[in-house]
């Protein structure tokens, strides 16, 4: 059985699945199952993308207020020396 991942209307792969003992057809709620499982795993793969953009932006905001942190120290610096 081959059930495609959905991702917002495309489908960059699909769940293959098999049987090495039984050789019976699949029935219907194998399908509903395969389906779910498909849905679980495109679910945990957009959060794991998610979660990796919202690190950079931390690490990307930090950084940036470690910039800005030593930018108010020199404006502080050269305005005590005025």
């Amino acid at each position: 059985m081959v059930v495609p991942f959905q991702v917002r209307g495309w489908a960059p792969g699909t769940l293959t699945l098999g049987r090495s003992v039984r050789s019976e057809s699949f029935v219907s709620a194998d399908l509903v199952l395969a389906d779910e499982i498909a849905r679980r795993a495109v679910a945990a793969i957009e959060y794991a993308e998610l979660l990796v953009v919202a690190q950079r932006e931390r690490e990307r905001a930090e950084i940036a207020g470690l910039h800005g942190t030593n930018f108010l120290r020199r404006c502080r610096t050269n305005c005590e020396r005025h």
